[in-house]
């Protein structure tokens, strides 16, 4: 048999609720959505959309207020649907060619061909279903989640509060060059370098509207990023979080997590937060991980034998191990999953994609790596603020 044949299809399995691309009743789980010519997947909360090689866009689940550029009076689209994006003044212009896209908690950033940043969003205030945010250069990455975070090609860094002010705040650019990686959940944000080098700040200054209650902060700095003492001498080839805990994976295949951990999310032996730092995640026992993807309460992990791992709340099912009730949550091995390579997570809901090699990571798609200079020696990294109408 040729080495085209034995080939693993690729096939992608939900579970939970929200955007499972799929009847929910069915026994089956695999989302309906072709996979020849797929880039990439990306998820929001409770949304999630995937990039094709030929440059269009399928998305599916909740189309809050048109966050996936579906009319608003559409609220669900439960399969996989094409989106025709259309924006500005002149609807009528051709459709731009989309070569990277990028999910987050309530919004999703397209990257067009010629490097511009349009918008969808869930906000209620804006005029049209897409918008452009202009950073003033190409874009060449797209992160999340709470926030949109854009690195252009100077390797400037711009955070946009799309929900109230539609203000830009920039970044750097940085001693070590374009980031891998930047997550913002609620309180707090990381930036992984592409040396392993893992940054963290709070989002207090940014974002104050969110910090009128009890919450933990990665670091207490809220004008800079700052070397994650806890990760200094770990290298961490990926970071994932949506709400209020955090997962990285270090290059030899160990995972470290940190925040909430009310449903055992943090793989960690009990229900206690972990708030003065990372610390090793160990209900996973001695299995090499590959990949981490973080939910709202849920934590899915891959190892390197193809199998799967399940942590936190499991309400919705999400954790692939059943649905439980609050107080019933087991962190165990998923059973009947073989030949996974990579995981997702939305709010409630989880993918994981069975096949020969993982997809690339969304957002990074046109990401042209540059040798950073050496770290700044006090590890602190100061922002550049600045409002761009």
């Amino acid at each position: 048999m040729s080495k085209l044949k034995q080939m693993k299809e690729m096939q992608i399995i939900s579970a939970g609720t929200g955007a499972l691309g799929r009847d929910e009743n069915h026994r089956q789980p695999f989302v309906r959505i072709p996979t020849k010519n797929l880039s990439c997947i990306s998820t929001g909360c409770f949304h999630s959309v995937a990039l094709f090689k030929r440059g269009d866009v399928y998305g599916w689940g909740f189309n809050s207020n048109g966050i996936l550029g579906f009319p608003e009076e559409i609220e669900n689209v439960k399969y996989p649907q094409e989106i025709l994006i259309m924006y500005g003044d002149d609807l009528c212009q051709p459709i731009p060619k989309i070569i990277d896209v990028k999910s987050g908690r309530d919004f999703i950033l397209f990257l067009t061909k010629e490097k511009k940043v349009l918008i969808s969003s869930s906000n209620e205030s804006t005029d049209f279903l897409f918008e452009e945010i202009k950073i003033c250069e190409p874009a060449v990455a797209l992160f999340g989640f709470w926030d949109p975070w854009i690195v252009g090609e100077s390797g400037t860094v711009y955070w946009y509060d799309f929900k109230k002010t539609n203000r830009i705040e920039k970044f750097g650019p940085f001693p070590f060059g374009i980031p891998k990686q930047i997550v913002s959940i609620k309180h707090s944000v990381l930036l992984l370098t592409t040396k392993g080098e893992t940054y963290g700040m709070s989002m207090k200054e940014l974002r104050p509207r969110n910090f009128k209650r009890d919450y933990y902060v990665v670091c207490d700095n809220e004008d800079n990023f700052s070397l994650i003492e806890s990760l200094r001498d770990v290298k961490i080839i990926k970071i994932s979080g949506s709400i209020k805990h955090f997962l990285a994976l270090s290059e030899e295949n160990k995972v470290f997590a940190w925040g909430e951990n009310d449903f055992g999310q943090l793989g960690v032996g009990d229900k206690n937060d972990r708030d003065d730092g990372f610390v090793l995640s160990t209900d996973s026992g001695e299995a090499k991980i590959v990949d981490i993807a973080a939910g709202y309460f849920h934590s899915i992990l891959v190892d390197s034998t193809g199998h799967a791992w399940g942590f936190g709340s499991a309400h919705n099912g999400q954790t692939m191990l059943g649905k439980m009730m609050i107080g019933e949550e087991k962190n165990s091995l998923i059973p009947n999953i073989e030949s996974a390579v990579s995981a997702y997570c939305g709010g409630y809901f989880s993918y994981i994609l069975i096949g020969d090699s993982p997809l690339p990571e969304a957002g990074t798609l046109s990401l042209i790596c540059k040798k950073g200079k050496k770290h700044h020696s006090k590890h602190s990294l100061k922002i550049d603020k600045c409002l761009l109408s």
